[in-house]
Order: C-alpha cells, then structure tokens, then sequence
C-alpha cells in the first residue's frame, strides 16, 4: 500500500506537460486567481493570473464578479506573455442591461436558447446557406434546419 497522494500519477504521467501547480485562491470566488506552473522536471514555467473588474450592479452598487475580469497568462521561460480583458463599460448588470437582453425566457431557458442558435446571425454569415428557423414552426419542421 502506497501513501502517495491519489492525484500522483496525473502529475507524474510519462509527457505531462505540467509537473506542479500551485493555486492561490480568493474565499470570496471559490476560484483560483494566481497559479504557478512548473514543468516536469519542477522548474517555474507559467504564472496565470485573473485580476476580477468592478461593474456596477443596480441596487446593491460596484461588485466584483466572476466573468467581469482580466487574465494574463505569463510563460517566464519564453518570456512571452497573453493578456485578456473585457471592457468595463461595457459590462452591465440586471436592469442596466439593454432590453433586449432582459427577456428571461429566451435568455435562460433550454426553449429560448433553441431558438436563439437556430437564428443566429454570426452563423447566418458563417454558413449563408443555413436556412433560419421559424419560431412558429413544429418541432418536426425545425428538426429539418441547419
């Protein structure tokens, strides 16, 4: 019987790129918001980092919320490094979003989002020959669409 930690053979699997990582994480997200990656043979490889942003939230006031956030992925053996980011100014909360975005079954349910992916414009233009499907229209005949 061995005494070596049951995640042991992930870390030290023959071309895991990984060998180590250690993460440091905010009580508040329940989620990482620094790691260290080290490589097979333990020596510092990646820092990653997610640095949360403020959006206002109508009644309660400036949050911090998961997905509201900036990322930067640092590989220190390279030295090359990723950044990503959204705005702030655009992100909005609850009624500050716009109104059409506030329609909560369509936005939020299995039905409504059927019918958001069947109508899709961003698709319509990377597939023109995708057909649009009729909200009105039974399942059978939606069944049929691209």
């Amino acid at each position: 019987m061995t005494t070596e930690p049951e995640n042991e053979k992930y870390t030290t699997a023959s071309g895991y790129c990984y060998g180590d990582r250690v993460l440091y994480a905010d009580p508040h997200f329940f989620v990482p918001l620094w790691q260290e990656l080290y490589d097979s043979h333990m020596k510092l490889w990646k820092f990653y980092e997610v640095a949360s942003q403020l959006i206002d939230v109508p009644g309660i006031g400036p949050q911090n919320v998961p997905g509201a956030d900036m990322e930067e992925i640092w590989d220190v053996r390279n030295n090359h490094a990723t950044f990503a980011t959204e705005n702030p100014k655009t992100l909005v909360a609850n009624e500050n979003a716009p109104a059409e975005y506030r329609d909560i079954p369509r936005f939020t349910t299995p039905p409504g989002l059927n019918l958001i992916m069947r109508s899709d414009p961003i698709r319509m233009v990377l597939n023109p020959n995708a057909r649009r499907a009729d909200p009105r229209a039974t399942r059978a005949d939606r069944s049929s669409f691209s």
